[in-house]
């Protein structure tokens, strides 16, 4: 027990108190102790989150449609064979507006006028309207 009487300067000169109980702490579990803690929790998060860019979706002009839709026309023609097609598309974000756009090589399997979308080997199902370009030879 410390006596509150002493002066300060016999107070430092004492032996350091050592419980009987527990075994004293290593500097290291001391010092996490102290460490920074995630007070906001998914702050640090939200805030990359929030600089995290995404491109719009851009409006194709009705000549660059009617070229799209051309090109999907001679596609659906040869369907049951496989057309290899370089394919350009926007997949939107699924946590903010916006998205990315997405170019890779790929087979067309199926073309669905009705549902607006065509299915691809790869990328799966790309609605119509995400379409920005396709080529193929």
């Amino acid at each position: 027990m410390i006596n509150k009487n002493l002066p300060l300067e016999q107070m430092l000169d004492m032996p350091h108190p050592t419980s009987k109980n527990h075994p004293r702490m290593s500097m290291y579990n001391r010092a996490a102790q102290f460490a920074s803690f995630d007070a906001l929790t998914g702050y640090k998060s939200a805030i990359s989150e929030t600089g995290r860019k995404t491109e719009a979706l851009v409006e194709l002009t009705e000549d660059e449609i009617q070229r799209i839709n051309d090109k999907l026309a001679c596609i659906a023609q040869n369907l049951p064979e496989q057309v290899e097609v370089e394919i350009t598309y926007f997949v939107p974000d699924q946590k903010k507006e916006g998205g990315a756009y997405e170019k890779q090589r790929d087979v067309i399997t199926k073309i669905d006028y009705m549902m607006r979308h065509i299915v691809t080997e790869h990328a799966g199902m790309i609605p119509m309207e995400y379409l920005i370009s396709i080529e193929y030879e």
